[in-house]
């Protein structure tokens, strides 16, 4: 028995010393390749939430942004608020004295050389644009720079950014003083000479053209004696409603098409020819094809004007349109008056809306601007108007693309753009002269008056009344605007 406990416990002796070493050493191994593998996992879980952490920064980041930027826009909005606009403590102005103060006098920024001399003689036949360089800015509408409240930008254009703004009187404290609201451009680059020069001959330019309804009101400028400060900005009248392009592409779920097709293929009113003056009433709130032909009519109405005292636009669209609560037009926008090198108007892709789509192909051709070439853009404007604001040539300029063709070539083999969906066939026809390549074919301004004012008179007369009478409305809104300034100077 004994014996038998021996030969037992040597041979568990003899069997569990190498399995215990074998055992421990593929424990080891295990729990290293364990811990390697741990060691990994965990790396790339941290890893991972890391860069989760990082992008959910960065959306709330962007969030806040655009929430911040819109509550600036609502709070900074003096739409509501034109006898007493005290700004309130959330508005903080974008541009400050010390951004002025940083510029050092070592040369003047404006070129104002050839004001003092006489226009020659061979230009004053001639456009108002030729002969800006003699032109003097109105030292009458010269505002304070203290005087003027600049909020957060609401729009920018090809060298200037527009800021909504608030404007006192020079005798009154901002909190207890009656303000007004006002749109302020600017150059986007403050010490750029070319941006400076650029707002500076728009703002001559302003000065000049005097006062139209259908056309943005000038109330002053803020220059600083020309010469001693990096800043030129423009002082225009608020319209609210924004640019007339953005407005017909909202409006497009409350249009309502009062023309349809008859049976000889013309369109007539869905409903009696006249409109009664309940619907006038209720038209501000909806969108109709009576609306579409007053836009027309407004801004052949501005065009004209500015035909007449011999200004070319040059920019004519929608985007450069802008429109109040009652449904008036205003031209605004006339950056373009000196800049017509060819390649600042080349359109780098198919969906920035730049005056290469708006421009005639004999004026893109020879950068030689005239109301013939305004027209050609008036025809275009007509399009986004009838269409709703959709995009000139959406339908060819893939295919036109595509074959490596230019939209000049295009253009100049006859083709033009098509009927757009709510345009009556007789305007259509005025579309087609705008867009005739013989410049002696293609209507004039005051044609193009004359024929829209007999169509909406005989359209829907008494929309037409009332246009005429809101007009005559908007002219002594912008006297008034424009003795604001005036008034200030001679109480001072």
């Amino acid at each position: 028995m004994t014996g038998s406990l021996i030969i037992i416990t040597l041979a568990t002796c003899a069997y569990s010393i190498p399995i215990t070493k074998a055992q421990r050493y593929r424990r080891n191994i295990f729990t290293d390749a364990t811990l390697k593998q741990n060691r990994w996992i965990l790396f790339f879980f941290l890893y991972g939430v890391l860069i989760m952490l990082f992008v959910v920064l960065c959306i709330l980041w962007t969030v806040r942004k655009r929430r911040q930027s819109q509550a600036s826009v609502n709070n900074e909005s003096p739409e509501n608020d034109t006898t007493n606009n005290s700004p309130s403590d959330n508005q903080q102005e974008d541009i400050t004295m010390e951004t002025i103060s940083q510029f050092k006098e070592t040369e003047p920024l404006l070129n104002t050389q050839q004001e003092n001399e006489e226009c020659p003689s061979y230009l004053l036949s001639g456009p108002i644009n030729e002969r800006i360089d003699y032109l003097k800015f109105d030292e009458s509408r010269e505002i304070k720079r203290s005087n003027i409240k600049c909020f957060k930008p609401i729009g920018s254009g090809h060298f200037g950014a527009v800021h909504i703004g608030l404007l006192k009187r020079s005798n009154s404290t901002w909190e207890e003083g009656k303000t007004i609201p006002v749109a302020i451009k600017r150059p986007i680059h403050h010490y750029n000479k070319e941006n400076l020069q650029l707002t500076y001959e728009e703002l001559k330019l302003m000065c000049a053209i005097g006062k139209h309804p259908n056309v943005i009101c000038l109330i002053g400028g803020v220059v600083n004696g020309l010469q001693k400060q990096a800043e030129t900005w423009i002082v225009s009248e608020y319209v609210d409603c924004g640019d007339l392009l953005k407005f017909l592409q909202k409006s497009r779920e409350n249009f309502e098409n009062k023309l349809m097709k008859s049976n000889n293929g013309y369109m007539v009113p869905t409903r009696r020819l006249y409109l009664s003056r309940e619907e006038l009433k209720n038209r501000k709130a909806t969108l109709s094809t009576f609306d579409l032909l007053s836009f027309a009519y407004q801004i052949a109405n501005g065009m004209d004007y500015l035909a007449k005292i011999r200004l070319v636009h040059r920019d004519l669209a929608l985007r450069n349109i802008l429109i109040n609560k009652n449904k008036t037009i205003r031209i605004a926008d006339l950056g373009l008056a000196r800049k017509n090198n060819k390649g600042y108007y080349r359109v780098q892709h198919k969906e920035t809306h730049l005056p290469y789509y708006y421009s005639s192909p004999e004026s893109w051709d020879t950068q030689k601007f005239n109301e013939k070439s305004d027209v050609w853009s008036f025809g275009v404007c007509l399009y986004e108007i009838f269409s709703l604001g959709e995009e000139p040539y959406k339908d060819v300029v893939n295919d036109i693309q595509n074959n490596r063709n230019d939209l000049m070539d295009y253009l100049k083999a006859g083709n033009h753009l098509s009927k757009p969906e709510f345009c009556h066939p007789e305007v259509y026809k005025l579309m087609e002269l705008c867009f005739n390549l013989d410049v002696d074919v293609r209507p004039d301004f005051s044609l193009c008056l004359e024929y829209f004012a007999e169509h909406l008179s005989t359209a829907a007369k008494p929309l037409f009344e009332e246009i005429e009478h809101n007009l005559q409305l908007e002219a002594e809104e912008q006297r008034k605007l424009s003795k604001w300034v005036e008034d200030d100077a001679d109480e001072e």
